[in-house]
């Protein structure tokens, strides 16, 4: 047997490049559909020689990206390559840099949003950097050094709610007075529908927290879906596991007793609610909210006195 010994150097790149997106410096981040990702770069000649005709250019891919929201500042967009530029056309200081000289860019871009985002499964955006520069070597002859940098940008699914208070609709019967009486009770029907977009979504559910004027009657379609803790009030709906572009929808009834002190009012029944879960893709928590409902109702056959309790 025999046993040698070598010396490895790692040598530090001859431009050191950092690139953050929105702050963060992380090899893949994650945003929301819409949103602006703010991306800055940076450099240093990290070599004891100055370098010139640096030339920094960062390719963007991938079909989330919503090419015409790029713009850059210091930095050439090229729309048909969809590459920003930044050399000595655009910053003077490229020309040359100076041993331990530094300097950025910064720039920035979107997703798409609308029908040409909801068609994507699993979207993403994807930016490569490309360096390059020449330096005097110890011969004195010029050369050309480059080194690359990549980040992906995975975005997450939208999930929403959307919610109304019935009378007359649905699967469950109503009882007491329409419009509402004081001290008589009066059913109504919440609809619930939760939209999925892009991503498998796991472990969706929506909590409602009821106010002390109403009760949950214990109806509700699917049944199985619903659960209630009286202590806390608090109603939910597990709707569980939602694949990319799918709608569920439920709904439950709720009992509404006036007090004389509402008399006149069109009290809240069902405060602001949400609906959160698991992004598979993204493995985030991702969600949405829906308005407060109340007596004002969105049935078919209301009338505005409808919504006010009366005496």
């Amino acid at each position: 047997y025999m046993v040698a010994q070598t010396q490895i150097d790692i040598a530090k790149p001859f431009l050191a490049v950092g690139l953050s997106l929105n702050r963060e410096d992380t090899p893949s981040i994650v945003v929301s559909s819409g949103e602006t990702v703010a991306g800055l770069l940076s450099w240093t000649n990290s070599l004891s020689a100055a370098i010139t005709d640096a030339s920094l250019t960062i390719t963007l891919s991938g079909e989330a990206l919503d090419p015409e929201s790029v713009d850059a500042t210091g930095g050439f967009y090229r729309s048909s390559t969809k590459t920003i530029l930044f050399d000595k056309s655009t910053m003077n200081a490229l020309a040359t840099i100076q041993p331990g000289d530094t300097g950025n860019g910064s720039f920035m871009f979107s997703t798409k949003t609308g029908p040409g985002f909801t068609a994507l499964r699993q979207p993403t955006m994807n930016l490569s950097v490309s360096v390059s520069g020449k330096r005097i070597g110890a011969g004195r002859v010029p050369e050309t050094v480059t080194s690359t940098l990549t980040r992906t940008i995975k975005v997450e699914t939208d999930l929403a709610l959307a919610s109304r208070i019935v009378r007359t609709l649905g699967s469950i019967e109503y009882t007491g007075p329409w419009p509402p009486k004081v001290d008589t009770e009066t059913t109504y029907t919440v609809q619930l529908e939760a939209k999925n977009t892009v991503n498998t979504v796991a472990n969706g559910v929506v909590k409602i927290q009821l106010p002390s004027y109403v009760r949950y009657t214990g109806s509700a379609n699917p049944k199985g879906e619903f659960s209630y803790e009286a202590g806390s009030r608090e109603l939910t709906w597990s709707v569980g596991n939602m694949a990319a572009a799918e709608t569920a929808s439920a709904e439950f009834q709720i009992a509404f007793l006036p007090s004389i002190s509402q008399k006149g009012t069109s009290p809240v029944l069902v405060p602001e609610h949400s609906i959160t879960g698991i992004d598979r893709f993204t493995q985030t928590t991702v969600g949405g909210q829906a308005q407060a409902l109340s007596t004002q109702t969105s049935d078919p056959t209301y009338q505005s006195s409808f919504g006010t309790v009366q005496p």
